[in-house]
């Protein structure tokens, strides 16, 4: 038996960061979305951007214990319409949004980035990974100090999703603003963007998953039901380990020691505590996932 109760292993992996399962992230996050409302983006597609911001959060356990949303709108100058201290339930966070009002003028994206930084200064959480999604369809009206604002946000330890839409952006300012290059996407129009929000929500599950990630067993004789994505025979509970950690659906795994059977969840027992059942000949084991 590789892995125990009384050790801990840590394993680290790579790997590309979309998935696709539309099963709500079992990972908490203080999460902030940076709204263009410059003129470029126009009214219309100002309301579908909004409509996307919904559809991600809807990906996520939202409240004030789990995942947290924010809000920043920004073009000319930047406005939190959204806190971390607001009522963090879904049909509170939508209807805020909804109401968010479009006013145009210029893309000072740096703006918005800093506004976020004070979000998280007042009233983020340590113990969580914390994220900020910039959303823009064209370069940044001070594309050099939107840099500088988005490198004091990653100093500080919160990851950078940054995401352009239409013809104009700059995909190298877009790179540079998040957390590394394949943090940065891009779509051919607002509607394309809408449509890929389950996909953007899986991102940032799987990002903040990380590729550092320690096992720990939550019991020796309990497995999860409801969860399972694949099966697989295995020689140990060790190689089981590996085949979640190279899943990025992965979050837990349930092993059969009589049968040498490895079973991989998307959730884990904070998640879903009911989903797991007591069985003489099985051990689940959570992820445990170390801040960065």
């Amino acid at each position: 038996m590789w892995i125990n109760t009384n050790y801990l292993i840590l394993l680290q992996v790579t790997g590309s960061v979309f998935i696709s399962c539309a099963i709500v992230c079992p990972v908490s996050i203080d999460m902030v979305f940076l709204l263009d409302g410059s003129s470029s983006i126009g009214s219309n597609d100002f309301i579908k951007l909004k409509d996307f911001i919904i559809k991600v959060v809807q990906y996520f356990r939202v409240s004030s214990q789990e995942s947290r949303i924010g809000v920043v709108r920004y073009s000319d100058n930047a406005s939190i319409e959204l806190s971390f201290t607001d009522l963090q339930i879904i049909s509170s966070i939508e209807k805020k949004i909804r109401n968010i009002p479009y006013l145009g003028g210029n893309t000072y994206t740096n703006t918005g980035l800093d506004k976020s930084l004070i979000l998280f200064t007042a009233n983020g959480r340590g113990h969580v990974h914390r994220v900020v999604i910039v959303i823009n369809d064209g370069k940044s009206s001070k594309g050099e100090a939107a840099i500088q604002s988005a490198k004091k946000l990653k100093d500080n330890g919160i990851r950078i999703l940054s995401l352009g839409f239409g013809t104009s952006f700059s995909l190298l300012e877009l790179q540079q603003i998040a957390t590394s290059a394949d943090h940065a996407h891009t779509y051919p129009n607002a509607v394309s963007m809408l449509n890929s929000a389950t996909s953007v929500g899986e991102a940032v599950c799987a990002a903040s998953r990380g590729t550092q990630l320690y096992f720990t067993s939550i019991s020796e004789k309990a497995f999860m039901i409801n969860h399972v994505i694949t099966n697989h025979h295995v020689t140990d509970d060790l190689e089981c380990a590996f085949k979640c950690l190279t899943n990025k659906r992965c979050f837990s795994f349930n092993y059969f020691e009589s049968t040498q059977m490895c079973q991989l969840n998307y959730s884990n027992k904070q998640s879903d505590p009911h989903a797991i059942i007591d069985d003489e000949k099985s051990i689940h084991y959570d992820m445990v996932f170390p801040l960065r």
